[in-house]
């Protein structure tokens, strides 16, 4: 009767969630798990072979089994029980002790020595052997239970249990091939049958997901066009309120509220904030996200590449934080999931950081124990310059969504025309790749002699202009625009420049730099670098205001002197940190980041690492697709750029940048190029001490251990690697 068990997961989507939980089973979902139950049930099928009373005590293992799961589930995710799954799994295990002791007494008696043991002496085995491997399988059953809870955390209880049909396949597979067992055609079936409904299941279990995702995308775009018409411009400072609207009621305006930490902000280094408090086990209801964008914190890299592709662009909610760092998406459900307070659509127009308060521009103070600063930058506008017409509905600008939504526009609208791009730096090459697989003719103008004048040397820039211009793209150096032609609608039809030249255009993208928001904060905190001074802890001049991301200055370990970085990495890795910091103050230490900057666009992708002071030292093929240069300052390598390399060789100058080894021959560096960085790696990596071995029969075996041994061990293996393909398959299919 042991095959019945393999009915866990009809169990518990059949009969549990759906009174337990109140969940629908989807069709798609119910109908994948016949072969997976099949398929494990013809697997461990051995022998024909009934009785109702064996018959009734597997299904009631099943029912109390799969019950127990699903009510464990139920506690997790309501997080006012404030059980995660270790404490649950403990207070479990307590009840079952307690609940099992009196039966146990009363079948056994109270003795010292269990019934097993004393059969076992009777027959003569070892005794201290029998303990120990008691012991052991203990101590693995417990480890096992432990993770199983683990899983069940973050899974569903159905998945929970297909995943536990897939265990007793691996189990069987591996017995077989360790352990010589005995196979019928009917296993081997069986066990095919069941990896075919896995793969079944997870495509049923995607395809719910997508149809999740376009509700949570409906919703966001009925409360983007609700909080459109509630809108209130006020004469004096002309300041727009978005008053956000739920999907069913109007959100009440409350006079005052109070949480424990609040993220001001909500770009990226808010997301990546959210998912840090979480995992550290933030409380339902202690933190609040502002924003003033109607959307869920999103990867604002995508806006400048995979938003603006003509073919299969990326949309919300397919983009939301962390899925730029291949972690879970915080849909706006996943917020109120974990009890966090979205404030959206609303701008905060003072900061009060003595009295811990902020105000919005809808009348609403909001105060808090602990800030968290994460207002960015925004885009610097023409008009600031004195530009007349900048303010045309042509010409864009790159900052956020609704950017980019009039980007996307403006493109439709002008398909075969011209476009000029203001700048030569990280937006305009992004932005020019997009307009060029648009069918977009290209024109950049910018004033320095090459692009990416910040980071580039003019050899490395010389390279990426070359394979622009093989795509149609204009560069115009060393001048700047002076005005704009504007037609009788308000478009801009020309550029004109300070030359003397005149480009016509259908459309121009500005991305001329960007200014740190610290307005709120000017006067009450310490700025440097043009954002707000924080410490090694993210913390700013007032102990309960932390900064991150674009708008913290920040001491950089690696140069030992304080610097703004405008990156996502930055934002991300920060925005941990300073939660971290937050959090478990006695366990973190200094933010030891080392700078990082990186692009992808066409066929080319490449990173930069560390610092370009100093003399720049080039390698590689610059006619080919694969080059790259250090960067030596008084002795030492302090930064390196590399162009199409592999993974391993990117982590190699990432490593030998931070380990700083000294240069003494620039001419052998430049020889060596990446292969320096990786025989540097390999230097700094002491090798692992050899296990003790002794010689038998001409071969070396490590230690005298047991044979059973290694085969759990390489069955342990066996069962890693199907999950580890299982989550890597799941996290490509759903990577944007």
């Amino acid at each position: 009767m042991g095959y019945l068990k393999v009915f866990h997961p009809y169990i518990e989507r059949k009969a549990l969630l759906s009174d337990l939980v109140c969940e629908k089973p989807s069709f798609w979902v119910v109908s994948s798990l016949i072969p997976i139950v099949g398929g494990v049930a013809l697997a461990s099928f051995t022998e024909a072979s009934f009785n109702w009373v064996g018959f009734g005590s597997a299904m009631a293992s099943n029912l109390t089994n799969q019950s127990r799961n699903v009510l464990s589930k139920k506690l997790m995710v309501k997080k006012e029980e404030s059980l995660d799954n270790i404490n649950l799994f403990s207070v479990i295990t307590v009840i079952s002790f307690i609940f099992l002791l009196p039966s146990a007494i009363l079948m056994e008696g109270i003795k010292f020595s269990p019934s097993y043991l004393q059969s076992a002496a009777s027959e003569g085995l070892n005794i201290k052997q029998l303990l120990m491997r008691s012991l052991l399988s203990g101590i693995c059953f417990h480890s096992y239970q432990q993770v199983s809870y683990g899983i069940l955390g973050m899974v569903s209880p159905v998945t929970h249990s297909v995943g536990n049909c897939v265990k007793r396949v691996v189990v069987i597979v591996s017995s077989v091939i360790f352990f010589q067992t005995p196979v019928s055609l009917i296993n081997t079936v069986g066990t095919a049958l069941a990896l075919v409904g896995v793969f079944l299941y997870s495509g049923a279990k995607r395809m719910k997901s997508k149809e999740e995702d376009r509700g949570d995308e409906e919703e966001e775009v009925k409360d983007y066009h609700t909080t459109q018409q509630n809108k209130e411009i006020s004469k004096d400072s002309q300041w727009v309120v978005l008053l956000p609207l739920g999907r069913r009621k109007r959100r009440e305006v409350v006079m005052g509220r109070a949480f424990v930490y609040v993220v001001l902000g909500g770009g990226v280094a808010a997301g990546y904030a959210a998912l840090e408090f979480v995992k550290r086990g933030v409380s339902s209801g202690e933190l609040c996200i502002i924003s003033d964008e109607p959307f869920a914190p999103y990867e604002r890299p995508a806006l400048s590449k995979g938003y603006l592709l003509p073919e299969a662009p990326a949309r919300l909610p397919s983009f939301h934080t962390c899925v730029g760092a291949h972690e879970e998406r915080l849909t706006p459900k996943w917020y109120k999931e974990h009890g966090i307070e979205l404030v959206l659509g609303t701008r905060v127009k003072s900061a009060d950081v003595r009295r811990k308060t902020l105000l919005t521009a809808t009348g609403e103070t909001i105060s808090y124990k602990f800030l968290i600063i994460a207002t960015g930058a925004r885009a610097l506008k023409l008009e600031e310059f004195g530009v007349n017409g900048s303010d045309a509905e042509n010409v864009c600008y790159l900052r956020d969504l609704a950017d980019a939504n009039r980007i996307v526009d403006v493109i439709h609208s002008s398909t075969g025309g011209n476009a000029v791009i203001i700048g030569g730096g990280y937006i305009g090459m992004e932005c020019a790749a997009s307009l060029v697989i648009s069918k977009i003719n290209v024109t950049m103008v910018f004033p320095e002699a090459h692009c990416m004048p910040r980071l580039f040397t003019p050899k490395i820039a010389a390279y990426y202009e070359e394979y622009y211009m093989a795509k149609g793209v204009t560069f115009i150096k060393g001048t700047v625009l002076s005005s704009f032609d504007i037609d009788f609608n308000g478009k801009v039809t020309a550029v004109n420049l300070r030359d003397g030249a005149r480009l016509p255009a259908d459309m121009v993208i500005v991305g001329i730099g960007i200014r740190p928001n610290t307005s709120l904060f000017e006067g009450q905190l310490t700025l440097e670098k043009g954002g707000i001074k924080v410490n090694g802890r993210m913390q700013t001049s007032n102990n309960s205001v932390y900064a991150v991301g674009d708008v913290a200055a920040f001491p950089v370990k690696l140069f030992g002197e304080t610097r703004r970085l405008e990156h996502v990495d930055s934002a991300r890795k920060s925005a941990r940190h300073a939660v971290s910091a937050i959090m478990e103050p006695e366990k973190t230490g200094e933010f030891d980041y080392l700078p990082f900057f990186y692009s992808r666009v066409f066929a080319l992708s490449w990173q930069f690492y560390g610092d370009n002071a100093g003399e720049a030292v080039h390698f590689g093929d610059f006619s080919g697709s694969k080059f790259g240069a250090f960067w030596v300052s008084k002795g030492h390598l302090v930064g390196s750029f590399l162009e199409g390399g592999t993974k391993e060789e990117y982590e190699a100058i990432a490593k030998a940048t931070r380990l700083k080894p000294a240069i003494e021959d620039a001419a052998e560096l430049e020889r060596l190029g990446v292969d320096f960085a990786l025989s540097v790696c390999q230097k700094s990596v002491p090798a692992p001490p050899q296990p003790a071995a002794e010689a038998v029969g001409g071969l070396s075996l490590v230690l005298d251990r047991p044979v059973y041994a290694w085969q759990a061990t390489a069955g342990v293996i066996v069962a890693a690697s199907v999950a580890a393909f299982a989550l890597w398959y799941g996290r490509k299919r759903r990577r944007w």
